[in-house]
């Protein structure tokens, strides 16, 4: 048996206490919170300290890990953060509640994680041959994703978005909620999707592609719908282009590295400059893509 503790004796801790009461791989022994006086006894279990406590605690009773019983994940997150400082190794272990199994996206940068959770067996069809790829260091809230995707360090995908199959989403991205990918899309690295957004099949985002979806921007001041950006099939967008909100690029365009796209790009054109204007037809990369 391992001695675990919880950390917070508030809100979420009954809940907690009836997950992992009576489980034959831990044995609870106490509290850890920073607002309760200590030696103070919840559900008959002891306040054994605050967190500034943890490594003597660790020492004293052979404490292999804790759960942090907070529900809001901002909270969790901070407390997680606190924890780690003082000892950067620490085991934060799953609850056994669906809704508190959250550590694995609080603790990637130290702690390890010593029971994982059931969030990727939430995916279905997980066989080897079209397996969901997460790195431990990305922070995936959703489970509408396709099979065989990978998705990489750093990154941050909302729990409303939508991504399809066998799509590469790079390291250091961000998914917002009201985000539509489609199957066989690349997204590299520094590339935020913004809420409207629509990417169709086939389609390539380059490195640090910038887009928007409010055309007066103000902090704070939310439009009452924000703008839909269309990327349609096949299209490819080059490194560090713009791309203004509002916008529909069509079926295998292709944008310049560079440009900053303030209309509407027809099916098959290449488009260079700022702002980018129409170079030439696609003809012969647009009947290949297509044949």
């Amino acid at each position: 048996m391992k001695n675990i503790v919880i950390i917070g004796a508030s809100g979420e801790h009954c809940r907690v206490l009836d997950s992992v009461v009576g489980k034959e791989n831990y044995e609870f022994i106490g509290y850890v919170d920073s607002f309760k006086k200590k030696g103070r006894k919840h559900n008959g279990f002891p306040v054994l300290g605050n967190e500034s406590d943890l490594p003597y605690l660790i020492d004293k009773h052979n404490i292999y890990g804790g759960i942090v019983a907070i529900k809001d994940d901002r909270e969790k997150s901070m407390v997680v953060d606190r924890v780690l400082k003082i000892i950067p190794d620490f085991n934060f272990i799953s609850s056994y509640l669906p809704t508190l199994n959250t550590e694995r996206n609080l603790s990637v940068s130290n702690g390890r994680m010593v029971v994982q959770n059931d969030y990727l067996h939430s995916f279905k069809d997980q066989t080897p041959e079209n397996k969901i790829f997460i790195h431990r260091l990305a922070d995936v809230q959703t489970s509408n994703i396709g099979v065989k995707t990978k998705v990489w360090q750093f990154s941050v995908i909302l729990k409303n978005a939508r991504i399809g199959e066998n799509c590469n989403i790079n390291s250091h991205t961000f998914i917002e909620n009201n985000v539509v990918v489609g199957d066989n899309v690349t997204v590299k690295c520094g590339v935020y999707l913004w809420d409207g957004m629509r990417i169709e099949d086939d389609v390539f985002i380059g490195p640090n592609v910038t887009f928007t979806n409010d055309k007066y921007p103000r902090s704070k001041s939310y439009p009452k719908k924000f703008q839909e950006t269309i990327i349609k099939k096949g299209a490819s967008i080059g490194a560090n282009a713009t791309v203004l909100g509002g916008i529909t690029i069509g079926e295998n365009a292709m944008i310049g590295a560079g440009s900053v796209v303030s209309k509407n790009i027809p099916d098959g054109e290449l488009w260079v400059g700022n702002p980018a204007k129409f170079v030439r037809k696609m003809v012969q990369e647009y009947s290949s893509c297509c044949s």
